[in-house]
């Protein structure tokens, strides 16, 4: 049983790391100002200067600041690349390509021990084939990194739930590769707080999961408040008017699920994929098999949502719902999906799991499509 989740795991995560290697060859990998900002950050470290960003001020003495607007863990594994031999950019390229092989070989493992081998391969295929998981992982960004230890901690919060510890390192972790990781942390504490037991020990769980958090963000805060002077992380404010940032989210969902296609389908598509997780998840409860694995992504991703648009309410009105913000967010739905409908499409009628298999055929086909155009483009022009 073990080697039958072991050998999937490992071929599809070699798989995903050599794509990732792939569309970050050529003229790429992609580079824009984040990236700008993670690299030199990246580079002064290596060097013994500390984490430093470019100076945007034109008329500042000097021409870096301390990096305070990102936070430093992406630049920090960058930086341990470059001190292994790898320059920053080949450095960058080889933490995607491990992160990939994590992300898509824990998938595996999850899905695998909940719903069986097949189940676990689905997921990770339409993840590797996912269009905006492909797009971010064609850059220098850190939401490759981001995805892997979102998945972990997902392993963590439902693999081994008597141990909050380990879901509240990958968790910590997490928030200081993005900010957005905070909320895992809310996710793995509230994890622990809800699971079977006294409240004391409910308590003592969760004071345990947030631990890591709190002191890798606590020391970066501290950092920060002494060494960034008039920067700051984020100015926090009222920004309102969500409008213009809620209709960006469902074009990027549009786009997920009919991936090339008319984005008007989006909403017929989604319809008929809530449908199906309704039906499954009530057949699930019937026989009391609702998978914790489920419950557990359900947690995550609504921690996310709600972190995400807190966030852009009050400390950023230029957070956007684009692919880069909305890929862990499906990775986690495309996960919760097949978990959700695979028990219950083993037991439907013959011609309900037929066409169930042809549309998910052509929906890999679609973003296989649009995923190899984009890596073209990536590998021929660098983005």
């Amino acid at each position: 049983m073990q080697m039958s989740r072991i050998v999937p795991a490992l071929m599809l995560g070699a798989l995903a790391s050599a794509g990732a290697l792939e569309i970050t060859s050529g003229a790429g990998p992609g580079l824009d100002p984040d990236s700008m900002s993670y690299l030199i950050a990246a580079n002064t470290l290596k060097h013994g200067s500390g984490l430093r960003d470019i100076e945007r001020d034109w008329f500042a003495a000097d021409s870096t600041m301390p990096l305070a607007h990102w936070p430093p863990g992406y630049p920090i594994a960058i930086a341990g690349a470059e001190r292994a031999g790898a320059g920053g950019i080949e450095g960058a390229r080889i933490i995607g390509a491990l992160a990939a092989f994590v992300s898509i070989a824990a998938i595996v493992w999850i899905v695998s021990g909940a719903a069986g081998a097949g189940a676990g391969m689905v997921a990770a295929v339409v993840v590797m084939l996912t269009p905006a998981v492909v797009q971010v992982h064609e850059s220098v960004l850190s939401e490759p990194l981001f995805i892997a230890l979102l998945v972990l901690t997902l392993w963590a919060m439902v693999r081994a739930p008597d141990r909050p510890l380990i879901a509240g390192v990958c968790a910590g972790l997490a928030s200081i590769v993005r900010y957005a990781g905070v909320s895992l942390v809310g996710a793995a504490i509230l994890w622990s707080l809800l699971r079977a037991g006294s409240l004391r020990q409910r308590i003592a769980r969760a004071a345990v999961a947030a631990v890591p958090a709190a002191v890798l963000l606590g020391a970066w805060v501290l950092r920060t408040m002494h060494s960034a002077g008039t920067a700051s992380i984020r100015q926090l404010s009222i920004y309102g008017e969500i409008t213009s940032t809620l209709h960006e989210g469902w074009a990027t969902a549009s786009e997920w699920l009919v991936p090339g296609m008319d984005q008007s389908l989006g909403i017929f598509v989604a319809a008929g994929i809530a449908v199906l997780v309704v039906m499954a998840i009530w057949e699930s409860r019937r026989i009391g098999e609702v998978p914790r694995e489920v419950l557990a992504i359900a947690l995550l991703a609504a921690c996310y949502v709600t972190l995400v648009l807190a966030s852009r309410i009050i400390a950023d009105p230029g957070i956007p719902l684009d692919d880069r913000m909305m890929a862990p967010l499906l990775v986690l739905l495309e996960i919760a999906i097949v978990l959700a409908v695979v028990p219950a499409w083993r037991g439907w009628p013959r011609a309900g799991r037929v066409a169930l298999a042809i549309a998910l055929v052509v929906w890999c086909a679609a973003a296989l499509r649009v995923s190899l155009d984009s890596a073209r483009y990536a590998v021929g022009t660098g983005n």
